[in-house]
């Protein structure tokens, strides 16, 4: 993508505002954070790193403040993007000062002043308290300005207009705002310290995206900060939905989405976010409780109005050194390729036939990798690269693949060798072994005796912190058909799915009727592909598998014609 950035002038300073960034003023030096609850009694070492331990932990990669920009290009073979649920959970290890902010407050703040600037408003102040804005229109002519916001959803007295965006569609042009809200406009005296601090929601995701996309190598880390509730003491899921469908645009949208680090709370987020089709992901914001409780006040236009997605796709406020936000257009402009055509095996197939490889991803070692996400190993890349001839002959409509790294990386060189598009699907991640990720099974037995046994045995045994074989199955078999039937409805006719031995597992058990034991006797090698065959039943509406062609074949079990040889495989 080539990415235009026009910059408005700042009256009185002669710097671009992305210019002035640079002297920002030094963030406050306290930092609040929870406690970590402490390691399982069970383990005697292992402590995952989630949400149920408080603040994220980026313990993949993290900068140091004041580190060199030759440093954090040494250290940066992927870049860091971290989800922060409150400000007072900001970390040392978020590197502030080396940081791109996106602040977030979608019911109101920041989708206020978004729709203000988008209607012509010359720049903004987003104050703490009602004295700083009385304070502050003193240093302008009262004709030029705007007093806006609110106090606990209730309209100020004596100011102009309240937090509502629909307040701003008439009567901003020219003026400068003064805010002051709960919690939007409380949240950036946390954050003012960043490289560089942007405003975002969902009326503005593409212009986030773009900013991220063209800024990414001048900061060390990507920091979506959400401003909560309750004067940012609650976690407000309204903008951490809002943090997700930014985050999967991103991915979506990076030439390299692999070289992106996701720290746990932003891994969290995203496979927390179901799916970015505006109808559904408008029905999921509509029922979330800020949504609602504005809706009992009567504001439901409000609710309607800021989950209005990319209404102002090219509007960015972005504060300079003055303390202002101003506007920033950000302006794309994408090449589309549009590849020859590709004739396809499949084409000898029905007409309502999809076939489905599914590549199994690295499995780093004996090791119980499960949702740690490590790169990709050089051996699984080599084993991929025999994967990429198999399917060279293959017109692939999507390459749909789990979130985590690994396969994130193998998504990337399928979809550059067969110009495919890449969809990330939260429920492909791998299995997650709670407190025996890491170990291998010879330690579990070791640690937690007769547990691995247990589980094995028990469809719904989940006391060892993780996922249940049922849980497991129905998530990942689930996400699975909703993959191939999106396929099926849009017309192509071949895909490829990125994700992990336990889902290959997963779908072979559910389309061939095993059972729990013979799911836990498949082997799939690593860098290995398994094709399948759905077709679609009229009187039942529904696709069925008619054809499990081969299970978990390497490059090496196939003639140069790209047939499988008799009798490699999986046996099953």
């Amino acid at each position: 993508d080539h990415v235009t950035v026009q910059l408005p002038s700042v009256p009185g300073d002669g710097q671009s505002p992305l210019q002035a960034t640079g002297v920002l003023v030094p963030a406050r030096t306290e930092v609040a954070g929870s406690q970590e609850k402490p390691m399982s009694s069970k383990s005697p070492w292992f402590r995952r790193h989630d949400d149920r331990y408080g603040p994220s932990t980026m313990s993949t990669w993290s900068m140091q403040p004041g580190a060199s920009s030759d440093a954090v290009r040494a250290g940066a073979e992927g870049r860091v993007i971290s989800v922060v649920p409150l400000p007072k959970l900001l970390q040392p290890q978020h590197n502030l000062r080396n940081s791109l902010v996106v602040l977030i407050d979608v019911l109101r703040t920041t989708s206020t002043v978004i729709t203000a600037m988008g209607e012509g408003l010359h720049s903004a102040e987003l104050l703490p308290n009602i004295l700083a804005v009385k304070q502050a229109e003193t240093r302008y002519e009262r004709s030029n300005v705007i007093l806006g916001g609110e106090q606990q959803r209730a309209f100020i007295p004596g100011f102009d207009k309240d937090n509502s965006p629909l307040s701003y569609l008439e009567g901003s042009a020219g003026k400068t705002g003064l805010f002051v809200t709960t919690n939007g406009t409380r949240a950036v005296s946390w954050v003012r310290g960043s490289k560089l601090l942007v405003l975002g929601s969902f009326l503005n995701v593409e212009a986030v995206v773009k900013t991220i996309l063209f800024h990414m190598n001048a900061v060390s880390t990507i920091l979506l900060v959400c401003s909560g509730t309750d004067r940012g003491q609650t976690r407000s899921a309204d903008d951490e939905l809002c943090a997700g469908a930014i985050l999967r645009s991103l991915i979506e949208q990076a030439a390299s989405p692999a070289s992106f680090i996701l720290d746990d709370t932003a891994a969290a987020v995203l496979r927390s976010l179901q799916t970015t089709r505006r109808d559904n992901l408008s029905k999921h914001f509509q029922q979330l409780p800020a949504a609602m409780a504005l809706a009992d006040l009567g504001l439901q236009a409000d609710v309607d109005f800021c989950i209005d997605i990319n209404r102002y796709a090219s509007v960015l406020p972005v504060l300079t050194a003055t303390g202002h936000f101003v506007p920033l257009l950000v302006h794309y402009a994408a090449t589309v390729v549009v590849p020859p055509p590709v004739l396809s095996c499949t084409d000898s197939e029905p007409a309502d036939t999809v076939a489905v490889y599914v590549i199994s991803t690295d499995r780093a070692g004996t090791q119980l990798t499960g949702r740690v996400d490590p790169r990709i190993s050089a051996a699984a890349r080599e084993d991929i690269s025999g994967v990429l001839e198999i399917l060279s002959s293959e017109s692939v409509g999507i390459v749909a693949t789990s979130p985590l790294r690994r396969a994130r990386e193998v998504a990337q060189l399928v979809a550059t060798e067969s110009g495919a598009s890449i969809e990330i699907y939260n429920g492909l991640s791998a299995v997650d072994y709670g407190e025996w990720t890491g170990l291998t099974p010879e330690q579990v037995d070791t640690f937690f005796p007769g547990d691995q046994a247990t589980w094995l045995a028990g469809a719904n045994w989940a006391e060892h912190d993780g996922e249940s074989w049922n849980a497991l199955v129905d998530r990942q078999w689930g996400t699975f058909a909703q993959v191939v039937t999106s396929v099926r409805a849009r017309g192509d006719r071949s895909v490829v799915v990125v994700t992990h031995q336990s889902t290959v597992r997963s779908i072979l058990t559910t389309v061939r009727g095993w059972t729990q034991k013979d799911w836990s006797g498949l082997d799939i090698p690593q860098g290995s592909v398994t094709c399948l065959h759905f077709k679609h039943v009229e009187d039942r509406e529904t696709l069925e598998c008619f054809n499990v062609q081969y299970i978990g074949l390497k490059r090496q079990d196939f003639q140069e014609s790209f047939v499988p040889r008799a009798g490699a495989g999986v046996r099953v």
